[in-house]
């Protein structure tokens, strides 16, 4: 008899034991502290006008900075372009100052999926198109036009301020997504030590 209630008493504990680490578990932490934002205070100004691409109704986005092609339908992820891209400029020459050589905006291609990148890099790239076809997600920067396709919002989000966040006129030449290494420097002009 000893011996069920030895028993009984260890699963009641280990029970308890349980419980009280779940519910330790399950307590609400305050949330980290993020530190302050400095991005943009205001939403940049933009507007947007019918485009078509290969006979396709599209948009074209005008900011102060970028002029965006797009054949993205998403209204919400539409009005995200100009701003995330105007935000990572203001941001980028806070870092690194750069007069901006032309008052032209910045050509950017932005395109719902990967036929739709793929037939405008086969147009538009020559003999280089073989290269850039290689990039498995994401976009290039060459000359000074910016070309990506749709990878989800965050992805899209992060990828289009990292291509084109020079500006404009100061794109030489940006290489493909898998010499990312190089890439940073090489889009504002600057050069690294091999």
């Amino acid at each position: 008899m000893n011996i069920m209630r030895w028993q009984s008493a260890t699963r009641r504990l280990t029970a308890c034991t349980a419980l009280s680490l779940v519910l330790a578990g399950c307590s609400i932490a305050p949330n980290p502290t993020l530190g302050h934002w400095e991005g943009p205070k205001l939403l940049s100004s933009s507007s947007i006008e019918a485009w078509n691409f290969r006979g396709e109704p599209a948009k074209r986005i005008r900011s102060p900075h970028y002029m965006i092609y797009t054949t993205i339908v998403d209204a919400e992820v539409t009005a995200l372009l100009p701003q995330v891209m105007e935000g990572a400029l203001a941001q980028y020459k806070k870092v690194a100052p750069v007069a901006s050589p032309t008052d032209a905006p910045m050509e950017c291609y932005v395109f719902a999926n990967r036929m739709e990148w793929e037939a405008f890099t086969r147009a538009n790239t020559g003999d280089e198109a073989p290269i850039y076809l290689q990039i498995r997600r994401g976009g290039y920067a060459k000359g000074d036009k910016f070309v990506a396709y749709y990878i989800g919002r965050y992805a899209t989000a992060s990828v289009a301020p990292r291509w084109a966040s020079s500006g404009p006129g100061t794109c030489l030449y940006e290489p493909p997504s898998w010499n990312r290494s190089r890439a940073t420097g090489l889009s504002t002009g600057t050069t690294f030590a091999s």
